[in-house]
């Protein structure tokens, strides 16, 4: 399925130096993939089960080397022991985010 620009825009924004980004997980995957979007959230898989926090780690690596940043330019805001969560990212290049995160998004069928 291909997702319009307004589509993926909903799911984040973009303020000072930071992408914030609504995400909902499904833990125990038996791989961690973004999967498409889901009622104006990026539906992530992560391979971690919600145990101890393990899935929020796995969130942050896995943010942090799809977007090409360092895990603590990941933050998880809201969320930690929800399947729902807003994720702020901080960096200089925030177009990059954004450009990294449509182009995935248009190649998911």
């Amino acid at each position: 399925m291909a997702y319009t620009s307004k589509q993926i825009k909903s799911c984040y924004h973009i303020k000072d130096n930071s992408f914030f980004i609504s995400v909902l997980i499904q833990p125990n995957s038996p791989k961690s993939i973004i999967q498409g979007l889901h009622d104006g959230k990026l539906k992530i898989r992560i391979h971690s089960p919600p145990v101890d926090g393990k899935a929020n780690e796995e969130l942050i690596r896995f943010l942090a080397k799809f977007f090409a940043v360092k895990k603590n330019q990941v933050e998880i805001l809201r969320g930690h022991t929800d399947k729902n969560k807003h994720i702020q990212i901080t960096t200089n290049d925030l177009l990059a985010l954004e450009k990294k995160l449509m182009e995935t998004l248009n190649l998911i069928d």
